[in-house]
């Protein structure tokens, strides 16, 4: 048992936890069930290690970059010096919240992206289902006190695009299957006891956001496929059929703003106060024009110009067409030099052969 094994432990070692998950039946991450069975003089001691890492490829010496969390930054730049090596780079963080909640929910959208993918849906589908359902993590996150920036890092972001998009995701693959057609049960019965977490802690999120009054129209989409046997489809078209709003909630603007990863979120748009609009900053000067000589080097760079364009627009054809297309070139050229001319810049002057070109042939 757990709590047996914790009395092992010695006032010198560190814990690091690669679990990842929320309780059913309390709704505590990993994080809050070990303090609780941990002795009291050694929770300042425990790590976790989160992002996208998946086990095989750790094995096997593939490069990866993770992310190691600890209140205190002191233990957790220990822990990143003692397990970084030069193909498996640690980056540390103090807001354990935001790791353990984005290491947790992340799962049940690789369930979500696999049923895309089985239904036949797009890339499209699969980005939006990534992007929004990170939005869904980060106002969970938040609410727990969580810093939302930790969700645009590698526990966040960085582990949701690998087990949404990995073939080695047991989460997508469920999805997958689901999508295809196949039932839960005879899923999960030929995994050979591999478990899907994203299925179980479906539920711990629908009842997690409902006791904090955050909506998650994705997660609580996924929990009525996976557990109600809701129709994919339907419920695909009930969320894009929502009522429009903006993308990003000022909630979640002001907790980036003051970086709230030690406080609620009450706390955090407290800490923000009324929205603040920054001065204008007057524009640069326009530079003076330039000197003379360079008006005409310029001028003469835009003359060879016409010349060797028309030479290509009209190479091969008789000596009236030839005659016809330096007319025809020209005329269509006489803007664009005026505007390099004008502008005082050789950049300008690849544009105005681009123009000339693509003139000539709608001619």
């Amino acid at each position: 048992m757990p709590g047996e094994a914790a009395k092992l432990l010695q006032p010198h070692q560190v814990m690091v936890s690669c679990s990842k998950g929320i309780s059913l039946a309390s709704l505590e991450t990993v994080e809050e069930l070990l303090e609780g069975l941990v002795p009291p003089q050694f929770r300042s001691r425990l790590a976790y290690l989160s992002g996208p890492s998946f086990a095989a490829e750790v094995a096997a010496g593939q490069p990866t970059a993770v992310t190691v969390a600890a209140k205190d930054d002191q233990l957790a730049a220990r822990v990143q010096a003692l397990l970084s090596n030069p193909r498996f780079r640690c980056y540390r963080s103090t807001d354990v919240v935001g790791v353990e909640i984005a290491g947790a929910l992340k799962n049940v959208l690789a369930i979500a992206c696999g049923i895309s993918d089985g239904l036949g849906f797009g890339n499209n589908a699969r980005a939006a289902l990534i992007t929004r359902g990170l939005y869904e993590i980060t106002k969970l996150a938040v609410a727990r006190g969580a810093n939302p920036l930790t969700m645009s890092g590698l526990a966040g972001m960085g582990d949701l695009v690998l087990t949404c998009t990995g073939d080695l995701s047991r989460n997508r693959t469920v999805g997958l299957r689901l999508g295809r057609g196949e039932r839960l049960t005879d899923i999960q019965a030929s995994m050979g006891g591999a478990v899907a977490e994203g299925v179980p802690t479906a539920v711990a999120i629908r009842t997690l956001s409902r006791k904090l009054g955050v909506e998650c129209p994705i997660m609580e989409g996924i929990h009525r496929v996976i557990h109600e046997g809701a129709n994919a489809q339907k419920v695909v078209t009930e969320v894009m059929s929502r009522e429009l709003k903006p993308e990003v909630a000022p909630d979640i603007i002001k907790g980036v703003i003051v970086n709230g990863s030690s406080t609620n979120l009450l706390e955090v748009l407290a800490a923000a106060g009324p929205p603040h609009t920054p001065a204008v900053a007057e524009a640069p000067p326009l530079p003076p024009p330039p000197p003379a000589l360079e008006m005409v080097a310029l001028k003469e760079a835009a003359a060879t110009a016409v010349e060797s364009t028309k030479s290509i627009l009209v190479e091969g054809g008789s000596s009236g067409e030839r005659a016809e297309g330096r007319e025809r070139a020209e005329v269509a050229m006489r803007p664009a030099t005026v505007a390099v001319m004008a502008a005082g810049a050789g950049a300008v002057l690849g544009a105005a052969v681009v123009l000339i070109v693509s003139r000539w042939r709608r001619v």
